[in-house]
């Protein structure tokens, strides 16, 4: 029978616990120090966004703390409500908000392959009858719309995986067509825009 301990994740006045696996307690204690290492921010005071970036931190460095973070995330914050009705309930700031669903997402494909995930994916991402698409242009009152369209691949880009990337060389592919080649003389890459401002 396997046994759980608390890890305890503490940043300041702000504590989450994540119960793990005894055998993963070592490697949960060495992840919690080098998350408090690595956390320069000192503006991270609500339990809900230092869990979510507990859980990113620990993503590409140990699989079993990740599913025990996710799933104690889920148990603390989604037991009733989808993750963005949970960040609006909490009046999180726009960075605030961000972190806790960049943090969320940054987990989710790897927790719902193995069955850990008991909410399901918003429809844009899961659904087959949707079909994905760009609109390019007509985004009126913004200063900047690829600021946004950073922050989207920055928040979910686990689930939206490769789409930029095809989209951009798609665009790539249609800026070289004879009649409008002139127009983008220095081509139409939608992906390095993402990544280099």
């Amino acid at each position: 029978m396997d046994s759980t301990s608390a890890l305890q994740v503490k940043h300041r006045l702000v504590s989450v616990e994540v119960p793990v696996d005894t055998n993963c307690l070592p490697q949960g204690e060495d992840l919690v120090q080098s998350f408090l290492q690595a956390s320069s921010d000192d503006d991270l005071n609500v339990p809900i966004e230092l869990h979510a970036q507990f859980i990113e931190h620990c993503v590409p460095r140990n699989l079993d703390v990740t599913l025990a973070a996710f799933s104690a995330f889920n148990s603390s914050f989604c037991a009733r409500n989808n993750i963005h009705v949970v960040v609006q309930e909490h009046s999180l700031d726009a960075n605030q908000a961000k972190a806790v669903l960049r943090g969320y997402f940054s987990a989710w494909n790897i927790a719902s392959a193995r069955g850990a995930v008991h909410s399901s994916a918003p429809a844009l991402f899961s659904d087959p009858s949707v079909s994905m698409m760009a609109i390019f242009g007509g985004q009126g009152g913004m200063d900047n719309y690829l600021d946004e369209a950073r922050d989207l691949v920055d928040i979910y880009g686990p689930l939206l995986a490769d789409y930029p990337a095809r989209m951009s060389a798609f665009l790539q592919r249609e800026s070289q067509d004879p009649r409008i080649s002139g127009c983008y003389a220095k081509g139409l890459d939608v992906a390095r825009w993402l990544a280099s401002p």
